[in-house]
């Protein structure tokens, strides 16, 4: 299996992860960014253990920990404020919320991916 196709596919269970924490902590009230920073944060660490030994077969190290967790703390910004760009631009639409978590994760999801594999885990095996 390819190591894109991995990606996706450690993406899919991580977005399911995002999604499903998102929707649960805007049901129990807790306002929209602070719902997406909690759930995308949440699949951020569910991702790094598959990314580091599925993903791109890699060695747990530490610098590939700080490398990590800078991208997604970028990459959890970026989401969030793609988040709130896409609300705001889908005002009232009946799926407004919706609009705003795929235009988020769509965004969120390529810069990871590039950052990962040309920074991260540059030196790792592909396969």
């Amino acid at each position: 299996m390819s190591q894109v196709i991995r990606f996706l596919v450690a993406g899919v269970l991580c977005v399911t992860i995002d999604y499903v924490v998102y929707n649960i902590l805007m049901a129990f009230g807790v306002g929209v960014s602070t719902s997406k920073a909690i759930s995308v944060t949440t699949s951020v660490c569910v991702s790094y253990f598959i990314n580091v030994s599925w993903t791109f077969n890699s060695e747990n190290r530490l610098e590939r920990i700080i490398k990590y967790i800078t991208v997604y703390a970028v990459s959890i910004i970026m989401n969030v404020f793609v988040n709130m760009g896409a609300l705001s631009l889908s005002g009232s639409l009946r799926y407004s919320t919706q609009f705003a978590f795929l235009c988020a994760t769509a965004a969120s999801t390529i810069f990871n991916y590039l950052c990962l594999k040309l920074w991260v885990f540059r030196s790792a095996k592909a396969s």
